[in-house]
């Protein structure tokens, strides 16, 4: 171990990348790049949102996202809150995500509106006692002309979310002023 390297929480190593390089990009997703302060806004309201959801300490909660930059966000929202990342295999079969659902007491997922995804959720929601889904937009966080491309090209690959109060839009979910206790 080396004295060089802080022992400090993964958030706290963001937040001080952010608050020393916030115009730096920190992720480059096929062509959209999110810089440092932008990564650290969306984690802030993205906790705050989850907080909300009632997300705590000890919370666990199931990421079923490829790498993107969704993951990221929900990654560090729920660390910050004292939560429990669980991760999930995106190749996982319906009865392995709702095994490891049952398993591992996840009752938040966050996913992406793609059916290779969303509809091994929905099974977790009615069969596994997740109580709540969070569900991102695949063509919102693609470049923009990559967005209409992908909603218009692509959207046969896209699951229709339902509008009932167990999802909640990741748009909305961040629609706050990112403060969280």
């Amino acid at each position: 171990w080396s004295a060089d390297i802080p022992v400090e929480p993964v958030t706290a190593a963001l937040d001080r990348a952010a608050a020393g390089s916030a115009a730096q990009p920190c992720i480059d997703f096929l062509g959209r790049t999110y810089t440092y302060g932008e990564v650290a806004n969306l984690v802030a309201r993205a906790a705050a949102g989850l907080q909300a959801l009632g997300v705590e300490k000890g919370t666990r909660v199931g990421l079923l996202l490829p790498n993107c930059p969704t993951y990221v966000i929900a990654y560090h929202a729920v660390l910050k809150l004292g939560g429990i990342v669980v991760n999930f295999n995106p190749l996982y079969a319906v009865e392995e995500v709702c095994r490891q659902v049952a398993d591992s007491q996840a009752t938040v997922m966050v996913t992406l509106d793609l059916k290779l995804l969303l509809p091994k959720v929905q099974a977790a929601l009615d069969r596994a006692g997740l109580r709540h889904v969070v569900v991102a937009s695949m063509s919102e966080i693609l470049p923009p002309l990559k967005g209409i491309l992908f909603r218009v090209l692509k959207r046969a690959q896209l699951a229709p979310v339902p509008d009932e109060r167990r999802y909640t839009p990741f748009r909305r979910l961040i629609a706050n002023d990112g403060r969280y206790e």
